[in-house]
């Protein structure tokens, strides 16, 4: 927690500038650039309603029409200011969770530690885990390669495990067919991961380290954070908000 506590975002810190009014129509610039950004590239959203990007659109209308002065104020309603009129903050700004906890093996249904004395565990030292069993687990990657092989390469289900495969897969041809190969899919299906990694050099999540890219953070997650671990290093799982 000693770590953790320097994300803690309910921290308050020393008051200092989060925007400076000199830089306001770099602000304004910058929002309206990454809205049309967006609005170029709606197919990277599908989940959203045409009405979401209409009220985008809008948006992005109106900070055209305001002045930077306009926006900035807006932009730091609340705020107090110093002589110079920059906007001042008492947040943390490395903030990143509100609520965080640790794991209790016996209450909570996360995905926990394989240790090599047989049992499970959120935090254990990186000697004592047994990561042949966590991550890429034998049983599982014989699923997902048998996924592959009915789904895409057309085998025939031999056993009854094989048929509850199949029926669970055989309608996501297009989802197994976007990694490309067998070895990649049953990689990125198996594999252990989180979706932040802190130590006492600091923070890593799948936004800021992979801009949201789920396949290139969970594939790429052990081999960046976990090779590198000393034997002694303790591997804690925490649940934050």
């Amino acid at each position: 927690m000693e770590v953790m506590s320097r994300y803690d975002r309910n921290k308050k810190v020393e008051e200092h500038v989060k925007y400076k009014f000199s830089m306001a129509g770099v602000y304004r610039d910058a929002a309206i650039r990454t809205l049309e950004k967006m609005l170029e590239n709606k197919d990277m959203f599908p989940s959203k309603q045409d009405e979401y990007f209409d009220i985008m659109e809008m948006r992005v209308n109106n900070l055209k029409m305001m002045s930077d002065l306009d926006y900035y104020l807006e932009m730091t309603e609340g705020m107090r200011y110093d002589e110079e009129n920059n906007a001042l903050t008492d947040e943390n700004e490395d903030g990143k969770w509100v609520a965080c906890r640790f794991l209790d093996i016996k209450k909570d249904a996360r995905y926990p530690l394989e240790l090599k004395d047989g049992t499970q565990s959120y935090s254990a030292l990186n000697k004592d885990i047994d990561w042949e069993k966590t991550d890429k687990p034998q049983s599982n990657v014989m699923l997902f390669k048998r996924a592959w092989d009915m789904v895409i390469w057309g085998d025939e289900p031999k056993t009854e495990d094989d048929k509850k495969i199949y029926n669970a897969m055989s309608d996501r041809k297009d989802y197994l067919v976007g990694f490309g190969t067998r070895d990649k899919y049953v990689r990125y299906s198996t594999a252990y991961w989180t979706t932040a990694f802190v130590d006492e050099n600091g923070w890593h999540d799948v936004n800021t380290d992979s801009k949201g890219n789920y396949e290139d953070w969970i594939l790429k997650f052990y081999d960046r954070f976990i090779t590198n671990l000393s034997p002694d290093s303790r591997v804690t799982i925490l649940e934050c908000e």
